[in-house]
């Protein structure tokens, strides 16, 4: 994590615009934030614990390595092939999708309307102020869930905003250029740099009624 990037909190069932320094972030290996980087929460460490004055909350050690198993594509979804939008906006109902790759560029949005589950089998990106999002209001990550079944990666640059609940454990997540990723993710690796942000939603539960968090694999 780099130039003024950070991770942070709120929570999609009462205010988009309120920020709120309880995130929970987990990690197994190192932990690199430099220049004005800042972890605005929890930070759970294997490890090498990260530096105090870049955790504005508690720094805990794990007991044990985070460990997540790679997801499959279930039967029955929707074959999307090689998807690449550039332009307009473009709805996606109920249902289970699968990508061999997934692209948006150029102002390009994608809304959900209901919910729904994207399977990637290769790179994801979003650039250029593409958006993808649920279409209610409040627009809730829960509505989208993202599974990464292959180890490429996930790309978000220049001021490309998605709201989903992301898990990819064997995908490395690359943020820049005021991206923003509100929700959840587990990913191989994280990135950030150039005010780019990941807001976690303290609204999505993991199933056992705690918080659904950020969480870095390696």
């Amino acid at each position: 994590m780099d130039s003024d990037a950070k991770i942070i909190g709120y929570n999609s069932a009462t205010s988009d615009a309120t920020e709120i320094a309880s995130a929970t972030v987990g990690g197994n290996g190192n932990w690199n934030l430099n220049s004005n980087a800042k972890i605005h929460g929890n930070a759970y460490y294997r490890t090498s614990s990260p530096n105090a004055s870049k955790v504005t909350g508690t720094r805990t050690q794990l007991s044990s390595n985070l460990s997540y198993a790679m997801p499959t594509t279930p039967g029955g979804t929707t074959n999307m092939g090689n998807y690449s939008r550039n332009s307009g906006t473009h709805t996606f109902t109920d249902g289970s999708y699968y990508f061999t790759d997934l692209n948006l560029d150029g102002n390009a949005v994608i809304q959900i309307s209901g919910n729904a589950k994207f399977y990637i089998n290769g790179n994801f990106s979003m650039n250029s102020n593409a958006i993808m999002r649920s279409s209610s209001t409040p627009s809730r990550p829960q509505s989208l869930e993202i599974y990464m079944v292959a180890s490429a990666g996930v790309n978000l640059d220049s001021n490309a905003e998605l709201r989903a609940v992301v898990y990819a454990p064997g995908s490395p997540l690359n943020i820049n250029s005021n991206g923003v990723l509100r929700g959840s993710v587990i990913a191989k690796s994280i990135s950030m740099s150039s005010n780019a942000k990941i807001m976690q939603d303290l609204s999505l539960t993991d199933g056992s009624g705690g918080s659904s968090g950020i969480v870095m694999v390696d």
